[in-house]
Order: C-alpha cells, then sequence, then structure tokens
C-alpha cells in the first residue's frame, strides 16, 4: 500500500516492512519522520515496522540518523546487522521493546517441537548480529533539509 493511499485509509497492520534504503528518497519533500508517523499510525499496539539499510562497512551515520528520526515517533528500535554483507535491519516498535525481548523469543522458539529451522535460524543469527542501543540517539532527526544536503548525513 502506497504511503498516499494510507493517509487516508484506518486500516491497521501488525508489520510494515519498507524497500532497502541506502540513501533515504521519499515522495515529495516531506520530511521522513512524517513517512515514520504515517507507517506508525497504521499499525497495532503490538505492531513492528522493519526497514533494510544498505550502509558503507564502517559508517553508520545513516543509520543513526534514521534511527534517531525513527525514535522520535517509536518508543524502540533495535539494529540488526546482516552477517557477510552493508545491510543493516531496523526494527522499529509500535510499544517499548527491550533488546532482552529477542533473546526472550529466541529462548522460546527452541522450545517448541514443530519450529521451522529457518525461522530458528534467522532468530539466532538476530540475537547474534544485534548491535548495542548505546549507538541510538534521539539528536539527529533528519529533515528534507538534511536529505538534499547529505553531507550531514
Amino acid at each position: 500500500m502506497a504511503v498516499g493511499a494510507w493517509t487516508t485509509t484506518q486500516t491497521t497492520i501488525k508489520l510494515s516492512v519498507s524497500m532497502p534504503i541506502a540513501r533515504p528518497i521519499f515522495p515529495g519533500s516531506s520530511p521522513p519522520k512524517n513517512f515514520f508517523q504515517t507507517v506508525r499510525d497504521h499499525l497495532t499496539s503490538d505492531g513492528v515496522m522493519v526497514i533494510n539499510v544498505g550502509r558503507a562497512p564502517q559508517d553508520r551515520r545513516l543509520i543513526e540518523a534514521l534511527s534517531s528520526t525513527i525514535l522520535t515517533v517509536f518508543p524502540s528500535v533495535h539494529v540488526v546487522d546482516v552477517p557477510r554483507t552493508f545491510n543493516s535491519i531496523l526494527f522499529a516498535t509500535a510499544s517499548p521493546t527491550q533488546a532482552d525481548n529477542l533473546k526472550q523469543n529466541l529462548a522460546y522458539l527452541q522450545t517448541l517441537k514443530d519450529i521451522h529451522p529457518l525461522l530458528l535460524d534467522t532468530a539466532k543469527t538476530a540475537v547474534a548480529n544485534l548491535q548495542p542501543a548505546r549507538h541510538l540517539v534521539r539528536s539527529l532527526p533528519m529533515t528534507a533539509r538534511r536529505l538534499n544536503g547529505s553531507r550531514t548525513i
């Protein structure tokens, strides 16, 4: 569903997955915060927004800028680096969450008998590559101006 269509509907969802972002490009000149607010407005209380972010090997500025912007709308953001790639996955939760929630969910999944191995492997990989929250700050929200003058990102 396009963002423009979301602004005119009352539909709520549990999961929103965004296309990969290497350099953020959003419709029109709206600040990215508006995009994230629109997604948040359509998530259920236990919903999650997931974004795949391309990055340089040692340059996390885009992740940090996106995270700080997302944190102006969502209470929690978690970052998982995808092994052997230049991608990180950002998980923004509609309700407050902690990194330990993922570890607890993995422990629970490991007790189930009929769990698909791919789900278990994915959860293990996510736990192993979860980045510390200390890298996420609320001080660098993105704006349309910052996007157009990308030197600061």
